[in-house]
């Protein structure tokens, strides 16, 4: 008996983090994947505006420019959130070349790559410190001795 592929899209918010995890399994194709975010952002209009971290290490489909184009048009990215932070895991060694693409399709988030989950994690962990204590400065600035 032959084993049944897992193919799946699961969404979800870390409250620790204030970020959306979606991990993506199996061989999806782009239309599925699109379908399953953009229907998770229409019920949830706010959370683009969030961080973001993509487990994409067990995904094993494809994704095309065209996909990502109409996922560009349905998700409000750049007038939300000027810093937001996306990053991605995946083992992918040509990925760095999508992010390009990413970036300007959604140019007000930050896209890095990790190859690891728990690098993608300590990644996102390090930059959200890191843009909490450029805040604290500011205000500070702002609000003078």
């Amino acid at each position: 008996m032959g084993q049944v592929a897992v193919r799946s899209v699961d969404i979800t918010i870390d409250s620790r983090f204030a970020t959306v995890l979606v991990a993506v399994r199996g061989d999806l194709d782009g239309a599925t994947f699109v379908a399953a975010l953009s229907d998770w952002f229409d019920r949830r209009p706010l959370a683009a505006g969030l961080d973001r971290l993509y487990d994409l290490t067990a995904f094993t489909g494809m994704v095309r420019p065209e996909d990502l184009r109409g996922l560009a048009a349905r998700l409000p990215e750049g007038a939300l959130t000027p810093q937001a932070l996306t990053v991605i895991a995946t083992r992918d060694r040509f990925f760095p070349v999508w992010v390009r693409m990413l970036h300007l399709l959604a140019p007000g988030r930050l896209y890095l790559v990790e190859p690891t989950l728990s690098a993608a994690w300590a990644t996102l962990s390090i930059r959200q410190e890191m843009r909490l204590r450029d805040a604290q400065r500011r205000r500070a600035a702002l609000e003078g001795p």
